[in-house]
């Protein structure tokens, strides 16, 4: 069982607790592993470590520049029409290698945003897929034993900023600076969804699916 702290706004007290922690990597989880086995291999350091935290960047589905592999099939169904998988090193079977390396220590999204790439913002308002970004993730990486998920950018303004080097990105909420509304995107529901649902103290108990696209979690309040 894993203790899960997923909430939208986090309250005060809780964030000032995780900012007292140490936790180490804070970058994306193709490389987590190989960091987790040397860092915790080191006893003087290992104590003083809360847990381990990631992001979830290198997935070509959702970025222009990670290195990528397009794997073939065939569509039995359809004439044996080509088809293939988009691989890139998104690197979610880490999570569980990380957290089956060291069951005692902690496992935290630390920061995730779906970054523009050049494009205008305008492209990406009111797009599912970023929810579904949002969602496939959360619950891959609980399933996995992550215990709680940070987002990067909860609010942006009208151009997907302000960003110190132009990274401009997508955000749960984008801030209108001209009308003054915010305007809520897809992705603010789902993380609205998870947090009503899934309290802090909340244990994530063993579920399963019986089809491939249904992805799933259960973290019930005991």
């Amino acid at each position: 069982q894993v203790t899960c702290s997923l909430c939208l706004v986090r309250p005060c007290s809780l964030m000032s607790w995780i900012c007292r922690q140490v936790l180490f990597w804070d970058h994306n989880r193709d490389g987590m592993f190989e960091r987790a086995a040397v860092t915790y291999a080191d006893p003087e350091a290992a104590k003083y470590i809360w847990g381990m935290c990631m992001h979830w960047y290198g997935d070509p589905r959702y970025e222009s520049w990670p290195p990528r592999v397009e794997v073939p099939y065939m569509d039995r169904q359809k004439d044996a029409k080509p088809i293939f998988e988009l691989k890139g090193c998104a690197g979610f079977e880490n999570v569980r290698r990380v957290a089956d390396l060291r069951p005692d220590k902690h496992i935290l999204f630390s920061e995730g945003c779906q970054e523009l790439g050049g494009r205008p913002l305008s492209q990406l308002l009111g797009d599912w897929n970023v929810g579904e970004r949002y969602a496939m993730n959360i619950i891959n990486d609980l399933n996995a034993g992550c215990e709680g998920f940070i987002d990067w950018n909860l609010c942006l303004d009208e151009t997907g900023g302000p960003n110190h080097v132009g990274n401009l990105c997508c955000a749960p909420v984008i801030c209108d600076g001209k009308s003054g509304l915010p305007l809520y995107q897809p992705s603010f529901w789902y993380l609205g969804h998870f947090s009503k649902y899934i309290r802090p103290g909340a244990r994530r108990v063993l579920n399963s699916t019986s089809r491939d696209a249904l992805e799933v979690t259960s973290c019930p309040a005991l």
